[in-house]
């Protein structure tokens, strides 16, 4: 049963609340809306002021560019997992029945420290809801919970999503902006060129 339960009751609120955390400090999750209003610029707007900037500026730009998509897909792919861990958390919980009673189970005291245990309760769990703490609470109100948690992190693996597109399109916009300028570069170069050789 702790394969399911125990390890997935334990772990998914701490997990997520360090998702969360870690996603917040690059500015997606508490400042979403303003975010949000930013990036539903149009892209001619927002394609102006790079066209001032020269070639150098530009590539060091796309490698902002680059690396906050990064940052933002590898948050994006966290929030996934913690959706994932929610939704098994529920599903251990169903599992759980009078049957399981006197079963053996592991009982984690870190995260690589586990002690042998007996599972002598089936109404009631306890809910780790981060920074160490734990709960009891009933079978349906740690139903309640954790499936508040799985629509809560939707909610953002949906509004991230959406920010992901709109960077990479950014990126692709800029990535071209930059291979225009390069090429224009490289004509005026070979026009001065034959300039000089007549």
């Amino acid at each position: 049963i702790y394969s399911r339960l125990g390890a997935v009751l334990d772990r998914s609120a701490s997990f997520t609340s360090v998702v969360l955390e870690k996603f917040a400090s690059i500015g997606c999750c508490i400042k979403m809306e303003k975010v949000e209003q930013t990036a539903a610029g149009s892209a001619e707007a927002s394609d102006a002021p790079m066209r001032n900037l020269d070639i150098q500026d530009l590539q060091q730009v796309r490698t902002a560019m680059e690396s906050d998509l990064q940052n933002m897909v590898q948050q994006l792919n966290n929030l996934k997992i913690a959706s994932g861990r929610f939704q098994a958390s529920v599903d251990s919980l169903e599992a759980l029945t009078e049957k399981n009673l006197g079963s053996k189970m592991l009982v984690p005291l870190s995260q690589s420290v586990y002690v042998t245990g007996v599972v002598s309760e089936v109404d009631h769990v306890l809910v780790d809801i981060g920074t160490g703490y734990h709960v009891k609470k009933s079978i349906p109100d740690a139903k309640k919970h954790f499936l508040g948690k799985v629509t809560h992190v939707k909610e953002q693996i949906n509004k991230v999503s959406a920010l992901v597109a709109k960077k990479r399109e950014g990126l692709e916009r800029c990535s071209l902006l930059l291979q225009q300028k390069m090429v224009q570069a490289q004509k005026a170069q070979q026009a001065a060129g034959g300039a000089v050789a007549k």
